[in-house]
């Protein structure tokens, strides 16, 4: 079980930043001891050159199995983590879904844009939280984590 799925636009982004984003958001959580599954990592991200994009034409072999690995981690972790709130991709419009509909879990997410109002729709509505960074977010999840085992 992990206490954090981390979720996040990768598709139509530039690699470094999606690793970059992910590498400091693994070493906090590590950093407090919170567990986690990062989807990145098994996801052939290798093969991107550094400076380039990340493309989504996969075949439907691939992507059926991008969807059962990822929901499988959904469905044994206690949260989502949304690190891009602001950025909607449909990979994580669907595990947030996911998350909430079927499992019953809180979704989090990193979205400075929807905090202000500047982006507003469902998801504003629909998540258990937004936070401006990353930092906010653990402290978050680790006070939540220490309230529940009170």
């Amino acid at each position: 079980m992990y206490d954090v799925y981390l979720a996040g636009a990768m598709s139509g982004r530039k690699l470094e930043d999606v690793l970059i984003e992910r590498s400091i958001a693994k070493a906090l959580l590590d950093k407090v001891g919170l567990t986690y599954y990062d989807p990145a990592a098994d996801e052939d991200l290798n093969t991107v050159s550094t400076d380039g994009s990340i493309n989504n034409s996969f075949d439907k072999k691939r992507m059926e199995w991008y969807v059962k690995k990822d929901l499988k981690a959904v469905s044994s972790s206690q949260c989502v983590l949304n690190l891009t709130g602001d950025i909607m991709s449909d990979g994580c419009a669907w595990e947030m879904a996911f998350a909430v509909y079927h499992r019953q879990i809180p979704v989090y997410l990193i979205a400075p844009q929807r905090i202000l109002g500047i982006k507003m729709g469902f998801t504003n509505i629909l998540v258990d939280g937004m936070f401006t960074t990353i930092e906010e977010a653990i402290q978050f999840l680790i006070s939540k984590k220490v309230s529940e085992q009170v």
